[in-house]
């Protein structure tokens, strides 16, 4: 009876891992305040990333600033 339970439980596990939502989709800002800039680079103002499902995958898509005004393209 306890390896009917161990099984039917470990069954209902990986069934919950592999339907569980994407915990990597949604929207991001750069907080500079707790970031360590790359010294060789100019810092970054502001970031905003936003990762969100679409057809067969996912689109991300970012948008920010650097302190010297490029937008790092």
């Amino acid at each position: 009876m306890k390896k009917v339970m161990g099984i039917t439980f470990a069954v209902l596990a990986m069934a919950v891992i592999a339907f569980g939502a994407d915990n990597t989709l949604g929207t991001w800002t750069y907080n500079a305040a707790k970031s360590k800039p790359n010294p060789a680079v100019s810092p970054i103002k502001n970031l905003t990333l936003t990762r969100e499902a679409a057809d067969g995958g996912v689109k991300s898509s970012a948008k920010g600033e650097r302190a010297d005004g490029s937008n790092g393209r």
